[in-house]
């Protein structure tokens, strides 16, 4: 399974968990060399996925949702 596969699957696994990862960045992605399998870590800015706008800014703003970069909200589903 490919690399960019692996990390639809951690992000999807996290929300079928109701969980919003709201930091995803190429550092927080990681590589077990021996077994290519793919971790996804760090959910320190993590949230339960809610029905309102978010309006908290998390996360670093070079990889904020245009969303977010425009209107200064977004949706679970942006992410």
């Amino acid at each position: 399974m490919g690399l960019f596969h692996q990390v639809l699957e951690a992000l999807q696994h996290c929300t079928s968990c109701r969980v919003l990862h709201r930091d995803i960045k190429p550092e927080i992605i990681l590589l077990d060399l021996a077994t290519g399998q793919l971790k996804l870590i760090d959910v320190g800015y993590g949230a339960f996925i809610q029905d309102t706008a978010y309006t908290l800014f998390t996360g670093i703003p070079s990889y904020s949702s245009p969303e977010w970069i425009h209107h200064k909200h977004y949706h679970g589903k942006a992410q």
